[in-house]
């Protein structure tokens, strides 16, 4: 599921970014979600950046 959150910037500010959770399976980690944020809805795969998390 997309969303449309806020992010906190290092200014005080924040941002509107979308989010997408995904459930995958990492073999070094196991099970585990990675968050997938864009800063535009309709941007590049090449400028995606995702964090996982345990």
């Amino acid at each position: 599921m997309n969303q449309r959150n806020t992010q906190p910037h290092e200014d005080g500010t924040s941002r509107l970014v979308y989010t997408h959770l995904v459930k995958t399976f990492v073999k070094a980690l196991g099970s585990c979600q990675v968050l997938v944020v864009r800063e535009k809805f309709d941007q590049p795969l090449k400028k995606v950046r995702s964090k996982p998390r345990n």
